[in-house]
């Protein structure tokens, strides 16, 4: 089997498991933490709480009234690059980098389409001070733009260098 199409097919189940890991996640807390119940307490920093996102990062436009069907859309369109940069990636960081952000991604579309918004269920805090809620998806897409930004910075260091 070519090299290449070995590592695609590898990509693909990793994205494949990071969106079952996302969805089996979010089903578990969305049932272990209702709402009427304000979360439960896991240690002085970090509470389980059941909030849905309408919007994007931080809730930030989840009062639009077409927010969830922009925001769908919009996700779809960077995912479709993704995977088309993915395809094209011949570093196995980037395409790391490029799994996780369309896993996670993925993973919130399907909250999307499903019951139109997100579902965050992790909040980390320091005394009164809360970090925005967010899910395993959230993670995965963080992770993955930091390792992103890591690779591109090191890529244009050693081009500087040279």
């Amino acid at each position: 089997m070519h090299k290449a199409l070995k590592n695609r097919k590898t990509y693909a189940l990793y994205i494949v498991l990071l969106i079952f890991i996302d969805q089996l996640t979010k089903l578990y807390f969305m049932d272990l933490v209702h709402p009427r119940h304000g979360g439960v307490e896991v240690n002085s920093i970090l509470n389980l709480v059941h909030v849905w996102n309408r919007g994007v990062s931080f809730g930030m436009f989840s009062s639009f009234e077409y927010s969830n069907f922009l925001f769908l859309g919009l996700s779809m369109l960077i995912t479709l690059a993704l995977i088309f940069l993915l395809f094209k990636e011949d570093s196995a960081l980037y395409s790391v980098s490029y799994s996780l952000i369309i896993g996670g991604a993925i993973g919130n579309m399907l909250d999307r389409a499903r019951y139109g918004g997100v579902f965050d269920f992790i909040d980390f805090h320091i005394s009164s001070y809360h970090w925005p809620a967010f899910n395993m998806a959230d993670s995965f897409i963080f992770v993955g733009a930091f390792v992103f930004l890591c690779c591109s910075l090191c890529t244009k260091n050693q081009e500087q260098s040279l």
